[in-house]
């Protein structure tokens, strides 16, 4: 009789986080403002301007920074959560697949995709 699958393979299975093999990679998030044309800064660095739309890592930590001439500076941290359905399939699977999707944080999310800021006039 044949076997489906030699226990090599399950053990390679069960310590896999189900984070890590499913997730999608970066996810896209749109940067907006009112006025539109605002240079937006990822950690300090120019990424483009308004309206833009970025791939960033959620297991990563962002500062972003909206600037445009005339206007104050808007600086935010992008927040990220944990996705429920990934710690439950985990826990499922074993406490391994857990340990590796919290070391590598491919279970965390951003908390929106969208980010508005409205530019206040400098000296308002």
């Amino acid at each position: 009789m044949k076997r489906l699958a030699s226990p090599a393979v399950l053990a390679i299975l069960a310590v896999l986080g189900c984070g890590t093999i499913f997730s999608g990679g970066p996810d896209p998030l749109m940067f907006r403002s009112d006025p539109e044309g605002a240079r937006v800064f990822v950690n300090g660095q120019e990424m483009g301007t308004t309206p833009l739309t970025l791939e960033l890592d959620a297991s990563k930590q962002y500062v972003i920074t909206f600037r445009r001439e005339g206007y104050e500076d808007a600086t935010a941290s992008l927040g990220t959560h944990v996705q429920a359905g990934w710690v439950v399939l985990d826990i499922l699977v074993g406490v391994i697949g857990v340990a590796i999707d919290a070391a590598t944080g491919d279970w965390k999310a951003f908390d929106s995709g969208d980010h508005f800021v409205k530019l206040s006039p400098r000296g308002s």
